[in-house]
C-alpha cells in the first residue's frame, strides 16, 4: 500500500504557538480519567485553522473546581456581562469572538493547546510564533494547564 504525501505539506488546520483571534465554534463535556469533569472549547480563526481549550469546572465529589479561574478569565476575555456570569451555562460562549495564546500542549508538547485569553479588542500583536528556539517560544507564565485540585494531572 502506497501513499501519496504531496498533498501533505502543511501542518493541516491546526494553529501553531502564537497568539490569535479567534471565534468560539463548538464544546464538549468532557470527564478525566480521575472524575474531574470541565468543557473543551474549539477556538477557529478567520481561515478555519482551529485549537482547543480545556477547562474543569467541577471535582470528582460535584463542587466547583478551584481551576475554574481559567474559565472565568475566558468569560471575561468573552466579555460576559455580570449577570451572565453569575448564572454560566457551557453555551454562553459560543459564537464570541476571544484573543487566545497557543501554547504547547502540557500533556503533550507535540500538539498545541489554548494557554490564556484576552478581550477581542486588545491592541497586541497576533500571528505565528517566529522564534528560533522552542525554549523562547514558551510564555513566562506558562504551567500545568490541565491540573486539578489536588495538583495532579486528570488524564
Amino acid at each position: 500500500m502506497s501513499l501519496d504525501l504531496t498533498n501533505h505539506e502543511s501542518n493541516g488546520t491546526w494553529l501553531q504557538e502564537g497568539r490569535y483571534l479567534v471565534t468560539i465554534t463548538d464544546f464538549e463535556k468532557i470527564t478525566a480519567n480521575s472524575g474531574t469533569t470541565g468543557v473543551s472549547y474549539t477556538f477557529e480563526d478567520e481561515a478555519g485553522s482551529q485549537v482547543r481549550g480545556s477547562y474543569w469546572t467541577h471535582n470528582k465529589d460535584g463542587s466547583e473546581s478551584k481551576a475554574c479561574w481559567k474559565l472565568n478569565a475566558l468569560a471575561k476575555a468573552a466579555k460576559l456581562s455580570e449577570k451572565d456570569m453569575k448564572k454560566f451555562d457551557l453555551p454562553m460562549l459560543k459564537g464570541k469572538l476571544v484573543i487566545v495564546s497557543v501554547v504547547p500542549g502540557y500533556s503533550d508538547p507535540k500538539f498545541c493547546e489554548v494557554g490564556e485569553s484576552y478581550p477581542p479588542d486588545l491592541k497586541m500583536d497576533l500571528g505565528e510564533s517566529k522564534s528560533a528556539t522552542p525554549e523562547a517560544k514558551q510564555p513566562i507564565n506558562a504551567g500545568p494547564l490541565n491540573d486539578t485540585d489536588d495538583g495532579s494531572v486528570p488524564f
